[in-house]
């Protein structure tokens, strides 16, 4: 996916300013996408599949009206909690908040918090066609780690390569169309214009490789106008407030199958943190249907699993920004959590016969990563002689943990049948800190700061090598819990 993280990446009525008419030559239309198209630094927590999780990434966006709201891609912005906007031949970088999102169509409106009269885009009345010459804007990554980090606007020519079409993918379900105007990550929100007119035919948002071609994707004006239009009044559309991609694993066959709907990171204050989701949740069931494969499918309902078209199409059915009610089951490393949109809190429960506490809503501070308002995560293990031993020959559980807000958190060890010890290491493996009885009698209780996005590694142990039941208790800052 061509995410806008640095390691990756009836029409009408919206617009003003750039393009419209006759561009007389390539020069031209560089400077009107240039001015119009803005770059994007943002501050928060995202979480990826393969286990990595990041505090800064980037991407593009446009001016679509002159008062100051932009065009950009869900992925670019949800998770934030800081927005910089930089402007063509502005010096300082405008803060930004965000307006709405649509996350099924990938794509988000963000307001600069002051300025006016700033150089907007227009959208082409016409849709996309095949063989129509267009251009990509944007600030790629490539580009800005070799420029050593500062954000520079390229624009890269080409045509489109097929009809729009509705294609389902893993990251969105909404009309795209197919192109060669090379995009890459950074360039994910940044507008593909009209190469003799200078209007916007599309948005990129992703890339993949098919043999050996790489398809460049963008969604369609035709789709994005109108949702851009409702964005702008403050709505969010089919979302939950989280930037979604699904998820897959390798059955006991070899094949890849669909494994739910992976998050990212969450909007701070939107409908998923209010009930206490996390950044690297994995969503296994919405609206009591299952996200992963049964015994009942038919071949229709299976291949909707292997892009998030079933997903969307539930959010289609409950419409979370009207207030429907959904049921929702995710799992976080070890524990199966269930709760509802709009409804009840998560409350987890880890494998075997662990218990967890739901908090109450309204968590998601900072970069939209928060544990959801006092959440806390209680997970039940046992200490046996087939467990790790450490240089003493003590038995040992680890567990890692991700920070999902910078500040204090703690852990606390209980024990009714052996004397509690906790041992904690950053992901260098430096010891941050280790205790014995701080939490009343033979109980083990650790209190140490965080940095946001940090991994940890919890050692849970007993201190006369004897084998234990234990309790562990996860302060509301520390997710991603797994035992290693």
């Amino acid at each position: 996916m061509q995410c806008a993280l640095a390691i990756l990446f009836a029409v009408g009525g919206v617009g003003c300013g750039g393009g419209g008419s006759v561009v007389s030559s390539d020069a031209d239309l560089t400077k009107i996408a240039q001015h119009s198209t803005v770059f994007i630094d943002a501050s928060g927590l995202v979480f990826l599949p393969d286990g990595t999780n990041h505090q800064n990434w980037f991407g593009s966006g446009f001016f679509i009206s002159d008062s100051g709201y932009v065009v950009t891609n869900n992925h670019v912005v949800t998770g934030a909690g800081e927005l910089q906007v930089t402007v063509d031949g502005v010096a300082k970088p405008y803060s930004a908040k965000v307006v709405g999102v649509a996350e099924c169509a990938d794509l988000a409106v963000i307001k600069l918090t002051s300025g006016s009269g700033f150089p907007a885009l227009s959208w082409s009345p016409s849709p996309p066609s095949i063989s129509q010459a267009v251009a990509a804007a944007g600030f790629p990554g490539d580009i800005f780690d070799l420029a050593g980090g500062a954000p520079t606007f390229t624009l890269t020519l080409g045509t489109i390569s097929a009809a729009p079409l509705v294609d389902p993918t893993q990251w969105s379900y909404v009309e795209t169309v197919v192109h060669d105007a090379k995009t890459t990550g950074g360039n994910s929100g940044g507008p593909l214009l009209d190469r003799s007119t200078g209007l916007v035919v599309g948005i990129n948002y992703a890339g993949y490789n098919e043999g050996e071609l790489l398809r460049d994707l963008a969604i369609t004006n035709t789709a994005a106008a109108p949702i851009i239009t409702e964005l702008m009044s403050g709505k969010n559309i089919k979302s939950i407030g989280a930037t979604i991609e699904l998820a897959t694993s390798t059955a006991t066959d070899g094949s890849t199958v669909p494994a739910g709907v992976f998050i990212e990171a969450v909007q701070a204050g939107g409908k998923a943190s209010q009930i206490g989701i996390q950044p690297g949740d994995l969503i296994v069931m919405l609206g009591n249907v299952p996200l992963v494969l049964t015994d009942q499918e038919t071949q229709a309902t299976a291949n909707d699993k292997y892009t998030l078209a079933k997903y969307c199409s539930i959010l289609e059915s409950n419409d979370p920004n009207a207030g429907a009610v959904i049921a929702i089951e995710i799992t976080r490393g070890a524990q199966v959590c269930t709760g509802e949109i709009n409804g009840k809190a998560l409350t987890c429960v880890a494998s075997g016969t662990g218990t967890g506490t739901g908090g109450g809503g309204g968590g998601g501070g900072g970069g939209g990563g928060g544990g959801g308002g006092g959440q806390t995560t209680t997970v039940n293990g046992t200490l046996t002689d087939t467990d790790y031993k450490d240089d003493g020959g003590y038995y040992y559980d680890e567990y890692v943990v991700t920070a999902t807000a910078a500040g204090t958190a703690e852990v606390t060890m209980s024990s009714t049948d052996g004397d509690a010890y906790l041992v904690v290491f950053d992901s260098n493996d430096n010891l941050v800190t280790e205790d014995d009885n701080s939490g009343g009698g033979t109980n083990a209780k650790v209190t140490f700061t965080v940095t946001q996005g940090a991994t940890y590694y919890v050692e849970a142990t007993e201190s006369t090598i004897a084998t234990a039941t234990y309790t562990l208790t996860f302060s509301s800052n520390l997710g991603s819990i797994q035992q290693d």
